[in-house]
């Protein structure tokens, strides 16, 4: 009785016949939206969550869009006698409301850039990671000398952020509004010392005029 025999059937995808071969263009990344992961995606935005990704808010480190070149823009605009003499800059002006909205919008920017996971791991070196996270912090300290509310950033981070950013912001934020009340109160002792030794000075100064002015 004859046996059939069987021939082991080729893989269209290798010229090996039963070796299957995958080819290289599988290994292609797959582009995924940055901010959803969807790969919904066209050459423009994302057709999932509407989001352009031809627009970069984050941009370099130390770049254009950075806190660094905010604040030399801002001062540069300051008249000659401020930047010789900041402590004189009004903050509550209209030019010192707008350098905090955008001190906040590129709080806000860094904050979205370390929250969207994909986003984080793929797109930026991990020096780059470092360098956005203590550009944070940069920010932070701005905004509390610009008479931020601790409790106030403390609620904006909560809303664009989680996990160990928003644990390691929030217990900076706590950390450098204990040390701007410290600072704050050695300030005043300093004043209120100045100020008695100067009266001090004067009534002496008053009393010894009146010993030796001739009667």
């Amino acid at each position: 009785m004859a046996t059939e025999q069987t021939q082991p059937v080729s893989s269209s995808f290798s010229p090996l016949g039963d070796v299957l071969v995958i080819p290289k263009s599988a290994y292609r990344p797959i582009k995924k939206c940055l901010y959803c992961n969807s790969i919904y995606i066209n050459d423009i935005n994302c057709e999932a969550c509407g989001r352009s990704l031809v627009y970069d808010p984050v941009g370099i480190p130390f770049g254009g869009k950075s806190y660094f070149a905010i604040k030399e823009r801002y001062v540069e605009s300051f008249p000659l006698v401020l930047r010789y003499f900041p402590n004189f800059e009004d903050k509550n002006s209209e030019a010192g409301k707008s350098y905090v909205r955008k001190l906040k919008k590129r709080l806000f920017d860094l904050l979205d850039y370390f929250t969207y996971r994909e986003y984080f791991y793929d797109d930026k070196s991990l020096e780059e990671r470092k360098i956005f996270f203590t550009e944070c912090k940069f920010i932070i300290d701005e905004l509390i000398a610009y008479n931020e509310a601790p409790k106030t950033m403390q609620l904006l981070i909560e809303k664009k952020s989680h996990g160990i950013i928003l644990e390691e912001l929030t217990y900076y934020i706590e950390l450098e509004e204990k040390a701007h009340q410290e600072m704050k109160m050695k300030k005043k002792n300093l004043f209120i010392g100045n100020f008695l030794m100067a009266s001090i000075v004067m009534a002496t100064i008053i009393l010894a005029a009146i010993k030796f002015y001739p009667v």
